[in-house]
C-alpha cells in the first residue's frame, strides 16, 4: 500500500524531472544544466558543477556565490508599492515611506571635474543625517547617535537646546589646525607647558596655532599667552595676589569722590591705589583721592 508521504515524495520528483526538462531547455548557451532540489522546506537552483545557488524558502531569497544583474536592481516592499532601496549606475537610492530621502554616490566637483569623491546626499524629503554606534557593552540595544545633522524644523521639534546644523554627541579629539577663510593665521586646539618645563603636566589651550597668543585652562585658573609668555587671567570682581609673592592683595572696584563714581584700582582695603577719571588720574592715600596734577607741580 502506497503512503501519503510516498505520494508527495512522488509528486515532487515529477515536478522536479518536469521543471528541470523545461529549464534545461530554455538556459543560455553554455549552462549545461538546472539542478532543482526540495529540501527541508527550501527549493535550490544551482547550474551543474557551479557553487552558486538560489535558495527561495518562506518569505525569503538567498543568493550564494557572485551575482551579476543586467540593469537596475531595486529592493521593495512585500505589496510591490513602495521602492526602498534602488541601485544602478549612478548610484544608491533610498526611500523611506515612499519618499525619496538620500542617494550615496561618486561625483566630481563643479569647475574642478579632475577631482572625483564619494558624496551622501540629502534629499528634500530628508531631515537630517547621523552617525549612530551601539555601545560595547549592549549590542543588542539601539544605536545612540553620536555625530547629527539637522534642519531647523527637526531641531525646534527635537528641543533640549537642539540648533540647526551640526551636533557632537561624543568626545572630539582636533589633531588639525582650524582654518579661518580670509584670516590672517590659523587657530588650534593643542596642549602647552606655561612654565617652558617639559616635565610639567601640560594645560589644555585654545588660540593662534604658533602657540603665541591664546588662553591655556588649568585646573582652577585661566592663563593668558601673549607673546609667548604667560600671565594669570583674575576675575575683576574679586581681589586677586600679583604673581611674584605680593604680600597682599588688589582689586579693580568703584570708588566715590565729590559724588563722582570713579573705576579705580586699590588694596583689599580700598586705603591706597589709582582712580581713573576722564581727564585726570588721582592718587589714593589713606582713603582720600589726590589729583596727580596738582602733585607733579
Amino acid at each position: 500500500m502506497t503512503s501519503t508521504t510516498d505520494t508527495w515524495n512522488q509528486k515532487l520528483t515529477d515536478a522536479k524531472n518536469s521543471l528541470t526538462t523545461q529549464i534545461s531547455s530554455s538556459v543560455a548557451n553554455g549552462l549545461a544544466s538546472i539542478d532543482l532540489k526540495a529540501n527541508g522546506g527550501y527549493l535550490s537552483i544551482a547550474g551543474n558543477g557551479s557553487t552558486s545557488k538560489v535558495w527561495l524558502g518562506g518569505d525569503n531569497l538567498y543568493l550564494t556565490g557572485d551575482t551579476h544583474v543586467e540593469g537596475d536592481f531595486f529592493l521593495t516592499e512585500v505589496n510591490n508599492s513602495l521602492d526602498s532601496l534602488k541601485l544602478d549606475t549612478s548610484g544608491m537610492f533610498l526611500k523611506q515611506g515612499g519618499d525619496d530621502i538620500g542617494w550615496i554616490h561618486t561625483n566630481n566637483l563643479v569647475d574642478h571635474e579632475q577631482y572625483d569623491g564619494l558624496l551622501f546626499d540629502l534629499k528634500a524629503k530628508g531631515d537630517y543625517m547621523a552617525w549612530g554606534a551601539q555601545n560595547a557593552n549592549g549590542p543588542d540595544g539601539d544605536y545612540p547617535i553620536k555625530l547629527a545633522w539637522w534642519r531647523s524644523d527637526v531641531a525646534k521639534a527635537i528641543g533640549d537646546d537642539t540648533v540647526a546644523g551640526f551636533q557632537f554627541s561624543d568626545p572630539v579629539q582636533f589633531d588639525k589646525n582650524i582654518h579661518i577663510p580670509n584670516a590672517n593665521g590659523e587657530l588650534s586646539f593643542a596642549k602647552t607647558n606655561l612654565s617652558g618645563n617639559a616635565t610639567t603636566s601640560p594645560y589644555p589651550y585654545f588660540g593662534r596655532a604658533s602657540g603665541n597668543a591664546g588662553f591655556a585652562y588649568g585646573s582652577s585658573a585661566v592663563y593668558m599667552v601673549q607673546g609667548g609668555n604667560w600671565s594669570r587671567v583674575v576675575n575683576t570682581h574679586d581681589p586677586f595676589k600679583p604673581d611674584g609673592g605680593a604680600y597682599q592683595n588688589l582689586q579693580f572696584t568703584t570708588m566715590v569722590s565729590n559724588n563722582t563714581y570713579y573705576p579705580a584700582l586699590t588694596n583689599q582695603e580700598g586705603k591706597v591705589g589709582i582712580l581713573f577719571g576722564s581727564t585726570e588720574l588721582y592718587l589714593m592715600r589713606d582713603g582720600k583721592p589726590y589729583p596727580l596734577s596738582g602733585i607733579l607741580k
